[in-house]
């Protein structure tokens, strides 16, 4: 609505400046007003680009099974590797760049583990009974690779479903460049048997001394397990998660800019005409 209304403003002050002038104003003012709607079309869509573009990180499309399991309890936790990079979107299909997976359980209690799930084509995270400190089991989805450009996103989003043992659970966020790494808010989890659509604001990475997300290598996503009532999930707990993404900052600017921009040129372009005749 505020492009339409300028694109209404600007057509008036073109037809102001157009009535002084003097001339053949009816054809003046046609085209005049078809560079300004053509224009505020485009100023329209490449605002909307903006606004909705996103970028995949992960949307564990995967057909290979791959999982980190841990029983020992001993705060080492295990990795392993994710479904091959080749499968599903990863990092929108950037080349070098690979999924690792891992679990930790911080008692010895049945397996807990973090899985490249095909039938679920999501993450998977499940943790044993008996599962009872606080946090009681740790999963982290690992995505890695060759320096690659971030810039112009604000935002991570990730689709979460989980049974009512996981309420309670807690994601976090980690990005790394050459120079180091930060780390996000925590955000809770609800338990919902549907996908949920959670956001995490992307932390700063100015204090890295790198060039911030310019040369991302390293984006991890973990979740903590938590116990319950109290202290045991009774029968353990899992959950999915799906479609890991980026959003990108919404700038309406580019439609205000080009806007004015069109209403000098159309102006421009009308003197000149005037001074041929």
């Amino acid at each position: 609505m505020r492009c339409v209304r300028q694109a209404r403003l600007a057509r008036h002050m073109l037809e102001e400046i157009l009535l002084s002038d003097g001339g053949d104003y009816e054809m003046r003012v046609t085209i005049v007003t078809k560079i300004i709607g053509s224009f505020a079309a485009l100023a329209f869509a490449l605002t909307g680009a903006v606004a909705n573009a996103a970028f995949i990180i992960d949307d564990f499309n995967v057909t290979t099974f791959a999982e980190a399991s841990d029983t020992t309890g001993d705060f080492f936790g295990v990795t392993a590797p994710g479904s091959p990079s080749t499968e599903g979107t990863l990092m929108e299909g950037a080349t070098g760049w690979s999924r690792r997976l891992y679990a930790e359980g911080t008692v010895a209690v049945e397996p807990v583990r973090t899985q490249d799930c095909p039938t679920c084509q999501a993450g998977r995270v499940i943790s044993g009974a008996g599962a009872g400190t606080i946090p009681s089991s740790i999963h982290t989805f690992v995505w890695e690779g060759p320096s690659i450009d971030l810039i112009g996103y604000d935002t991570l989003l990730f689709d979460w479903s989980g049974d009512s043992a996981s309420q309670g659970m807690t994601a976090r966020v980690t990005f790394n460049d050459d120079k180091g790494d930060a780390d996000s808010s925590i955000i809770a989890l609800n338990a919902d048997a549907l996908l949920t659509s959670y956001s995490v604001t992307l932390p700063d990475l100015s204090g890295t001394g790198g060039a911030g997300y310019a040369d991302i290598t390293r984006i991890e996503l973990r979740l903590d397990g938590r116990a319950t009532g109290n202290g045991v999930q009774p029968g353990g707990y899992n959950g999915n998660i799906d479609n890991v993404r980026l959003a990108a900052a919404t700038v309406p600017e580019p439609a205000t800019a080009a806007l004015l921009g069109l209403g000098i040129a159309g102006i421009g372009y009308q003197r000149g005409r005037k001074l041929k005749g």
